[in-house]
């Protein structure tokens, strides 16, 4: 198959045939005898100002039409049988960007909330929520198949698109007038939040913090456990032990005193989820 030429070198070339007949247009119309020397140099500058006027056109085209070009790209590589395998190129970091002033700008509204208009900002709640699932899958992806190179996870990305899932579902259920909690659903997500939050913690601490690595890992392990049983009383008490020992961790990575690379906000939404995890099985219970 014959390779398509880009979109901006369509345009270029249409534009270079057009200069180049408005040039010889206008020479004809100022009657230039180019066998005139004189005539000739003036031809020749008038060329030059149009050549340059070119170039310049040139580059603010391609510049212009380079991401609209890459867009087609990807479009053209899109299995007609499966549409949905289609991704559209992304930013990450003005991804993220948006979603953060986005859900900012949805607390605010959440202070000046009422009876009447709830519904519409949990509605536009979950819609921003649904991109962060999207966003935080395509990460999982894209760390999985070895194109992203960080410091997160795919299992990191893959909890919080969870979380995200669980959040959806909750709002979703707060619009349709049902505030109920159901039990078994709730200690089984909390158990394995919980115990993939001491995941976590056990892999972010310095090497040298052994003691607190094993009580993470203590600490999985009986979560996890806690998930097979799906004992919501007994999840109950591990949860409220495990936001005493996340207070402590919290103070301790403010401080200083205990060796780790946990981000002060993430230690301190860890400890806010296990309040939230305590919140909903007490509601269950």
């Amino acid at each position: 198959m014959k390779k398509r030429e880009s979109l901006s070198g369509q345009i270029v070339a249409a534009n270079l045939l057009l200069v180049v007949a408005a040039l010889f247009a206008a020479a004809a119309a100022s009657s230039l005898d180019l066998n005139l020397d004189d005539q000739r140099l003036q031809f020749a500058l008038l060329a030059m100002t149009v050549v340059l006027a070119l170039l310049l056109n040139i580059l603010m085209l391609q510049r212009r039409f380079s991401p609209l070009d890459e867009l087609i790209r990807e479009i053209e590589a899109v299995d007609p049988s499966d549409p949905g395998s289609f991704t559209a190129p992304e930013r990450p970091v003005q991804e993220v960007e948006r979603l953060a002033h986005a859900f900012a700008n949805l607390l605010a509204r959440t202070r000046v909330m009422n009876a009447r208009n709830y519904r519409v900002v949990n509605r536009q709640a979950m819609d921003q929520t649904r991109r962060f699932i999207d966003f935080k899958k395509r990460m999982q992806r894209e760390q999985e198949a070895g194109r992203l190179k960080s410091l997160v996870w795919p299992t990191f990305f893959d909890h919080t698109a969870r979380e995200a899932d669980h959040f959806v579902d909750r709002l979703n259920r707060l619009n349709a007038g049902n505030t109920a909690v159901d039990r078994a659903s709730a200690t089984s997500f909390w158990t394995l939040i919980m115990g993939e939050h001491a995941d976590f913690v056990a892999h972010l601490l310095d090497p040298a913090e052994e003691a607190l690595h094993a009580k993470a890992m203590q600490t999985s392990d009986a979560f996890r456990a806690l998930h097979r049983q799906l004992n919501t009383g007994a999840a109950i008490k591990a949860v409220d032990d495990i936001i005493d020992f996340k207070v402590a961790a919290e103070q301790g990575i403010q401080t200083g005193k205990i060796k780790s690379i946990i981000h002060p906000t993430l230690a301190d939404h860890v400890r806010r989820e296990a309040l939230k995890a305590a919140d909903e099985l007490r509601r269950a219970a």
